[in-house]
């Protein structure tokens, strides 16, 4: 009897490793996406590492923000939206407290900002000038032909940020239909 329980306990031991280590092929999977592709990784406020990645599903392209439950299984949080009408773009924003300041009875906190923008709809190379950012933004651009991927960040005030209309701009300048 007690060799059968501990056989038991192994054999589930076992599995709980293997499904831990493979959760994230497998969560892509169960939920149907496909091609997924890690567009950026950090932690959390809760030292809980996430992902922002851009799936297919449905021939549809998707941002997710996923993070590590407390068991270390992968979990979406939340999924992006899409702006414009003919040629969609894909948006997906998150923050997170890196710092807060205490002054006699109020507390001032400084936010980490980021605004992630997918599309497959550039006519031309994507050049963001610093003088049409704000102040204390940065911005990575990553282009394939006419697929791309821009991610903005910023440390301060979230609403800076979110002020900032790049899918206008784009269309603006003619570098995106």
């Amino acid at each position: 009897m007690k060799k059968v329980v501990i056989i038991f306990i192994s054999i589930i031991f076992i599995l709980f490793i293997v499904i831990n280590l493979n959760n994230y092929n497998l969560f892509l999977t169960l939920a149907g996406y496909q091609n997924a592709t890690t567009i950026a990784r950090g932690f959390d406020n809760s030292e809980r590492e996430y992902r922002i990645i851009q799936v297919q599903k449905e021939g549809k392209s998707e941002l997710l923000y996923l993070s590590k439950t407390s068991l270390g299984f992968w979990k979406a949080q939340y999924k992006g939206y899409t702006i414009g009408t003919k040629n969609e773009m894909n948006v997906l924003s998150w923050g997170k407290i890196v710092g807060e300041k205490t002054y006699n009875s109020s507390t001032d906190f400084s936010f980490e900002s980021h605004i992630v923008y997918t599309g497959e709809n550039a006519i031309k190379p994507i050049e963001i000038s610093t003088k049409d950012l704000q102040q204390g933004i940065a911005i990575n651009i990553n282009q394939y032909n006419n697929s791309y991927v821009i991610h903005l960040y910023y440390f301060g005030d979230n609403e800076l940020i979110e002020n900032f209309d790049l899918y206008n701009y784009l269309l603006q300048e003619n570098m995106i239909e």
